[in-house]
């Protein structure tokens, strides 16, 4: 402007002692093709002023744009281009770094990076339910653990809890057969149930079958009761139509006869007999000779 100046004005640049302009934009130059400082609208990229910084880019303190370090970033800060702050297209940001998708034990959320899953979980859709567990650990319910527990069957085919099938089960295996009840409960033909029915009683949790013809036993050398009324128990565990020989009916169970040479003896009173097997009979008892 036909002025001489100590120094050139914001945009220009001293060229052979005269005040040259920078290109549009640019504050401080040192050529015309050479920026080193935007103005307040723009950032610096390669030497030119830019509205913004292309993809890939990160701005820093300078407004300049510096190129980011991580492969297929979008976006970094631009005071640490290896921090990179948003991915490239259909890439994921998971520990500064762009994938294609979450490594195990994460899974991928609406803003393109990688949440956590449950702990020991392989694969999710959300960072509360587990789909698969990591090997020695067992999903249950959404959850994976190392013991299944009570009323589940470890499954190791699927690595999962699978819910015993029977009510009131502690144990099963598979998952359709009850093997144990919880306490308070006996196992019975696959069922958990209080009491056992008639004809069975209760072992170790389990109701077992009595003798046959047994209503009422505490094992099966033991009946208490005849599943027939009209039937005797004998030898404690049999129920029989009538007594054998050298027995008699007393109450619901066949007792010997008091004298071992009887035959026969009076029904509810063994002590009275009325056949000798070889003796003979005399006053109730059985004698050698008359």
């Amino acid at each position: 402007n036909g002025s001489c100046l100590v120094s050139c004005p914001i945009g220009y640049f001293n060229l052979s002692g005269k005040c040259t302009p920078c290109e549009s934009y640019c504050d401080q130059c040192t050529s015309t093709t050479d920026c080193t400082k935007c103005d307040s609208s723009h950032y610096l990229l390669e030497g030119s002023c830019v509205e913004l910084c292309p993809p890939g880019y990160g701005v820093n303190n300078n407004r300049d744009c510096v190129d980011c370090t991580v492969q297929n970033c979008l976006s970094c800060d631009g005071n640490l281009p290896s921090i990179c702050t948003d991915c490239e297209g259909a890439y994921i940001l998971h520990e500064n770094q762009c994938i294609i998708s979450c490594p195990d034990g994460h899974y991928h959320l609406p803003d393109d990076t990688c949440g956590d899953c449950p702990a020991f979980c392989k694969s999710c859709t959300d960072s509360s339910s587990c789909d698969i567990c990591i090997p020695g650990y067992y999903l249950k319910e959404g959850q994976c653990v190392n013991s299944c527990g009570s009323g589940y069957f470890t499954n190791t085919i699927t690595n999962t809890c699978d819910l015993c099938g029977t009510e009131h089960c502690s144990i099963c295996n598979p998952a359709e057969t009850c093997t144990k009840c919880e306490s308070g409960y006996n196992l019975y033909q696959n069922t958990c149930i209080i009491s056992c029915p008639d004809g069975y009683f209760v072992e170790n949790g389990i109701c077992k079958p009595c003798t046959s013809g047994c209503k009422v036993c505490t094992s099966t050398d033991n009946c208490s009761e005849c599943i027939n009324p009209s039937q005797v128990i004998y030898n404690s565990n049999t129920c029989v139509n009538s007594c054998p020989d050298g027995f008699t009916k007393v109450g619901k169970f066949c007792v010997p006869c008091s004298d071992t040479e009887c035959k026969v003896c009076q029904p509810e009173n063994p002590n009275i007999c009325t056949e000798c097997y070889t003796e003979y009979l005399l006053n109730n008892a059985c004698v050698a000779s008359c």
